[in-house]
Protein backbone atom coordinates (compact mmCIF):
# COMPACT_ATOMS: atom_id res chain seq x y z
CA UNK A 1 0.00 0.00 0.00
CA UNK A 2 1.32 3.50 -0.88
CA UNK A 3 1.31 5.54 1.27
CA UNK A 4 -0.48 9.35 -0.22
CA UNK A 5 -0.62 12.66 1.46
CA UNK A 6 -3.93 13.92 2.12
CA UNK A 7 -3.81 16.04 -0.90
CA UNK A 8 -2.78 13.07 -3.37
CA UNK A 9 -5.60 10.83 -1.82
CA UNK A 10 -8.15 13.74 -2.69
CA UNK A 11 -6.93 14.70 -5.90
CA UNK A 12 -7.33 10.95 -6.96
CA UNK A 13 -10.72 11.31 -5.86
CA UNK A 14 -11.35 14.46 -8.02
CA UNK A 15 -10.54 12.06 -10.97
CA UNK A 16 -13.32 9.84 -11.20
CA UNK A 17 -16.16 12.33 -9.82
CA UNK A 18 -16.31 13.59 -13.88
CA UNK A 19 -17.69 10.23 -15.17
CA UNK A 20 -20.62 10.86 -12.96
CA UNK A 21 -20.78 14.67 -13.18
CA UNK A 22 -21.35 14.10 -16.78
CA UNK A 23 -24.85 13.06 -16.27
CA UNK A 24 -25.87 16.58 -15.61
CA UNK A 25 -25.10 17.50 -19.03
CA UNK A 26 -26.55 19.38 -21.22
CA UNK A 27 -29.01 21.76 -18.52
CA UNK A 28 -28.50 20.12 -14.67
CA UNK A 29 -30.60 17.39 -15.22
CA UNK A 30 -30.27 13.83 -13.66
CA UNK A 31 -32.10 10.83 -15.97
CA UNK A 32 -32.48 8.77 -12.86
CA UNK A 33 -34.95 11.52 -11.13
CA UNK A 34 -34.61 14.34 -8.54
CA UNK A 35 -33.81 12.28 -5.58
CA UNK A 36 -30.91 11.11 -6.68
CA UNK A 37 -30.11 14.67 -8.14
CA UNK A 38 -30.78 15.34 -4.64
CA UNK A 39 -27.96 13.10 -3.29
CA UNK A 40 -25.80 13.23 -6.21
CA UNK A 41 -25.42 17.42 -6.22
CA UNK A 42 -25.56 17.47 -2.55
CA UNK A 43 -22.32 15.41 -2.61
CA UNK A 44 -20.56 17.03 -5.29
CA UNK A 45 -20.98 20.70 -4.01
CA UNK A 46 -19.77 19.43 -0.72
CA UNK A 47 -16.78 17.23 -2.83
CA UNK A 48 -16.07 20.97 -4.40
CA UNK A 49 -16.20 23.28 -2.30
CA UNK A 50 -13.79 21.09 -0.06
CA UNK A 51 -11.64 21.10 -2.74
CA UNK A 52 -11.83 24.22 -3.24
CA UNK A 53 -10.92 25.04 0.67
CA UNK A 54 -8.35 22.70 0.96
CA UNK A 55 -6.58 22.34 -1.98
CA UNK A 56 -7.64 26.13 -4.13
CA UNK A 57 -8.97 24.48 -6.53
CA UNK A 58 -11.56 22.27 -7.59
CA UNK A 59 -9.42 20.57 -10.70
CA UNK A 60 -11.94 22.01 -13.18
CA UNK A 61 -15.44 20.15 -11.77
CA UNK A 62 -17.68 23.08 -11.33
CA UNK A 63 -16.87 23.86 -14.83
CA UNK A 64 -18.34 20.22 -16.32
CA UNK A 65 -21.07 20.64 -18.71
CA UNK A 66 -24.45 20.77 -17.01
CA UNK A 67 -23.12 21.13 -13.56
CA UNK A 68 -23.66 25.09 -13.69
CA UNK A 69 -27.70 24.41 -14.40
CA UNK A 70 -28.27 21.81 -12.30
CA UNK A 71 -29.68 24.32 -9.60
CA UNK A 72 -32.90 25.01 -12.25
CA UNK A 73 -33.75 20.70 -11.98
CA UNK A 74 -35.62 20.66 -9.23
CA UNK A 75 -37.70 24.02 -9.93
CA UNK A 76 -38.40 22.46 -13.34
CA UNK A 77 -39.24 19.35 -12.01
CA UNK A 78 -41.62 20.96 -9.35
CA UNK A 79 -45.33 20.88 -9.68
CA UNK A 80 -47.81 23.80 -8.29
CA UNK A 81 -48.76 21.93 -4.92
CA UNK A 82 -44.92 21.93 -4.03
CA UNK A 83 -43.67 18.27 -5.49
CA UNK A 84 -41.58 17.13 -7.21
CA UNK A 85 -42.88 15.55 -10.09
CA UNK A 86 -42.30 11.56 -9.24
CA UNK A 87 -40.70 9.68 -11.88
CA UNK A 88 -37.51 7.15 -11.23
CA UNK A 89 -37.34 6.69 -7.57
CA UNK A 90 -38.33 10.03 -6.66
CA UNK A 91 -41.92 9.60 -4.93
CA UNK A 92 -42.77 12.32 -3.01
CA UNK A 93 -40.54 15.17 -2.13
CA UNK A 94 -39.49 18.66 -1.69
CA UNK A 95 -36.09 19.27 -2.83
CA UNK A 96 -34.26 22.64 -2.47
CA UNK A 97 -31.44 23.53 -5.03
CA UNK A 98 -27.85 22.58 -3.64
CA UNK A 99 -26.14 25.12 -5.53
CA UNK A 100 -24.83 27.88 -3.28
CA UNK A 101 -21.50 26.71 -4.07
CA UNK A 102 -19.52 24.74 -6.03
CA UNK A 103 -20.72 26.41 -9.13
CA UNK A 104 -19.78 29.60 -10.75
CA UNK A 105 -23.11 30.71 -11.14
CA UNK A 106 -23.63 30.66 -7.37
CA UNK A 107 -26.78 31.40 -5.64
CA UNK A 108 -29.28 33.07 -7.62
CA UNK A 109 -32.45 35.24 -6.57
CA UNK A 110 -34.51 32.26 -8.45
CA UNK A 111 -33.14 29.42 -6.06
CA UNK A 112 -33.69 31.47 -3.37
CA UNK A 113 -37.05 32.23 -4.07
CA UNK A 114 -38.02 28.70 -4.88
CA UNK A 115 -36.61 27.73 -1.47
CA UNK A 116 -37.98 30.18 0.83
CA UNK A 117 -41.67 28.58 0.64
CA UNK A 118 -39.87 24.88 1.35
CA UNK A 119 -37.80 26.66 4.65
CA UNK A 120 -40.85 28.21 5.75
CA UNK A 121 -42.53 24.36 5.48
CA UNK A 122 -40.11 22.93 6.90
CA UNK A 123 -39.60 25.63 10.17
CA UNK A 124 -43.64 25.58 10.99
CA UNK A 125 -43.51 21.47 11.05
CA UNK A 126 -40.62 21.07 13.00
CA UNK A 127 -41.75 23.65 15.70
CA UNK A 128 -44.95 22.47 16.10
CA UNK A 129 -47.17 24.63 13.99
CA UNK A 130 -47.73 23.09 11.11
Amino acid sequence: MKNLTCAQSVAGRAEIFPRAMTQYAPDGGWAEGPGYWHYATSYNVRFIAALEAALGTDFGLARIAGFAEAGWFPLYMTGPLGFTFNFATAGRARFAPRKCSGSPAGCRAEYAAYQRPIAQRRCSTSSGRG
